[in-house]
């Protein structure tokens, strides 16, 4: 038995209610939950609301509050959306940790070349202000499409952190500061630098998925 649209809006409803507002994560649940609701009306026997009550208590544990560490403990969404925002968390950061290796040696190697630490500070400091006005007109983009997403919510979250470490370097606050004497110091300042790069970049990415799942609800 296919269910009607206004059966299939009252899904999506209730989602709303158990705190699912993302669109992304509320089709695909919708679409599960439709699914699992019609075997239930066709091989049981039963009608639409008992078989949609019984779904959405095995669906109860995934949308409960909660929180984690590595997104930080201060947010609270249901517990489908927080194991996805750890997921993607984790793996940004394990692939920032190795993708950081070559622009590492990049950096050392132009010091090396100009043996200068401020044309690297300057070349640094540039870019972060472009990164900082782009991602803040990426977030002015996401507030007036008025959609949210689960790439919205990490993207939006996660550059808040990112703006301020931008808006240290775009003014020169945090220079990277390369010298001579401390090769360690050279390494960990061009590694760290690094990582805060191609992290940035991963976090670009999610406000990409969000502009692309929105233009394809458009062309739905």
């Amino acid at each position: 038995m296919k269910l009607t649209l206004d059966q299939i809006s009252k899904i999506e409803e209730t989602l709303v209610l158990n705190g699912i507002q993302y669109d992304d994560i509320k089709l695909e649940l919708t679409d599960h939950i439709a699914s699992e609701i019609e075997d239930k009306i066709s091989i049981n026997g039963i009608s639409y609301e008992i078989a949609k009550d019984e779904v959405f208590q095995n669906w109860r544990y995934q949308m409960k509050p909660s929180s984690s560490f590595w997104v930080g403990l201060i947010y609270s969404s249901p517990k489908i959306v927080m194991d996805r925002w750890e997921s993607t968390t984790k793996r940004q950061q394990f692939q920032s940790l190795f993708f950081s290796v070559m622009p590492t040696l990049g950096l050392i190697g132009i010091f090396k070349i100009y043996n200068n630490s401020a044309f690297i500070d300057n070349a640094v400091q540039c870019l972060s202000l472009v990164l900082f006005f782009l991602i803040i007109y990426y977030r002015v983009i996401i507030w007036k499409s008025k959609r949210k997403t689960s790439f919205s919510l990490m993207f939006g979250r996660n550059s808040n952190l990112i703006l301020f470490y931008l808006m240290l370097l775009g003014i020169g606050i945090a220079p990277l500061r390369m010298n001579e004497i401390s090769i360690c110091h050279n390494i960990i300042g061009a590694f760290l630098i690094s990582w805060f790069f191609v992290y940035l970049f991963f976090n670009l990415q999610l406000a990409f998925k969000h502009f692309q799942f929105v233009k394809k609800l458009k062309l739905s």
